[in-house]
């Protein structure tokens, strides 16, 4: 009987051990992101501008072959692949922006854009390096995920793991830029069989993957398109041509 015991306590101790090791493997390059994220302004009102390297390797297809149908299923699939294993929710909120495309002096092409929130929102400045696809910057707003200071509790920080699949405009290292702006009009929700991806989640396709405003074009027309948040939108999408 003793003999028995002392398997069974052997058996479940290694067992814990596997699971502490796989925790450990799974997190370490998400505690490097979260150690990277860092406050590059100090404004007076406590809304600031932060950044962060995302050093773990995000899988996009995984989140878009979770099944969006709905804002549930998109933050359950986000928080999925940002945070496996962990009892962790968000509730989606309501936003609206601005935006613009200018040629400097220099025949520079630039991008703006501005947030129309109705709530006060910090912003995170995430730097992207996916394998298999373009290096780029990107803002997302940490009042939507509810961490508008992510360096203030292990909490904060672990949302704000979210981050590159709730960027709401960005550019990527071949030029391209885009932002999300709403519409008055009946949210999209699009269904011909194909894959179907969320707003936020377009954007990170299209930075990771488009090379000019074509390609970016030509990748969401092989998706279904799925309007976040009850609103409709539109996407500002230029590239280094201007083309936009």
């Amino acid at each position: 009987m003793k003999e028995r015991a002392k398997q069974l306590f052997l058996g479940v101790g290694a067992a814990l051990l596997l699971a502490a090791a796989a925790f450990v493997w799974l997190y370490f390059t998400r505690i490097q992101s979260i150690a990277s994220i860092r406050r590059i302004t100090d404004y007076a009102d406590g809304y600031n501008l932060y950044c962060m390297d995302v050093k773990y390797d995000y899988d996009l297809e995984a989140v878009i072959a979770y099944g969006i149908t709905d804002d549930q299923s998109t933050v359950d699939a986000i928080l999925q692949e940002a945070l496996p294993l962990l009892p962790v929710s968000i509730e989606v909120p309501d936003f609206g922006c601005s935006a613009f495309c200018i040629s400097d002096r220099n025949g520079d092409v630039l991008m703006g854009r501005n947030y129309d929130f109705r709530n006060d929102t910090s912003a995170m400045l995430v730097h992207c390096n996916p394998k298999g696809g373009y290096r780029s910057v990107a803002f997302a707003a940490l009042d939507n995920v509810g961490a508008n200071t992510p360096d203030a509790s292990l909490k904060a920080k672990l949302t704000a793991l979210t981050a590159p699949f709730i960027c709401l405009d960005g550019m990527n290292e071949k030029g391209v830029s885009i932002a999300v702006l709403t519409l008055d009009s009946e949210p999209t929700a699009q269904n011909t069989g194909r894959p179907v991806i969320a707003t936020t989640l377009a954007i990170r396709l299209v930075l990771d993957h488009a090379a000019t405003t074509k390609e970016a074009v030509a990748l969401l027309s092989d998706y279904d398109m799925f309007a976040s948040a009850g609103r409709d939108y539109h996407f500002y999408i230029t590239d280094a041509a201007g083309d936009g």
